[in-house]
């Protein structure tokens, strides 16, 4: 069996797949990735034909630029949302502060105790004897 390999297309897998947390490509991955996927077709017996195809195809051309608006989309509404979310928050913060001053200017209450509020741990006083058999040990 033979197959044959558009390796510009791998490349640029390999360079888009392999990137770390931060989102920048790793040093040699198309090595490391071209080598796994080749001995993967020795393996199946299958003899890789390597093809070096010469400009991007305008269908690719398309595809990416249609990538990239949706891209540039969901990316514009994400900043619209997060705008959003910090002008909620601010607003809660400023409402909740008004609220908590007339609140203390009508009646001051007592806060409810918090039910997650641990009681103080209770002091423990070391006898002599304790003391003297610790440091003895």
């Amino acid at each position: 069996k033979v197959l044959a390999v558009d390796v510009s297309i791998w490349l640029h897998q390999l360079m888009k797949g392999y990137q770390n947390p931060s989102g920048s490509s790793v040093s040699n991955t198309y090595l490391l990735g071209l080598f796994t996927r080749v001995c993967k077709l020795l393996f199946t017996k299958v003899k890789p034909v390597f093809v070096f195809d010469g400009g991007v195809p305008q269908l690719k051309k398309k595809t990416i630029a249609a990538r990239q608006q949706q891209k540039d989309k969901a990316a514009q509404a994400s900043e619209k949302l997060r705008e959003q979310l910090l002008k909620n928050l601010l607003k809660q913060k400023a409402v909740s502060q008004v609220l908590e001053e007339i609140r203390g200017q009508s009646s001051p209450k007592k806060k409810a105790p918090d039910m997650f509020e641990l009681p103080p741990l209770p002091e423990v006083e070391e006898s002599a004897s304790d003391v003297d058999s610790s440091t003895s040990g």
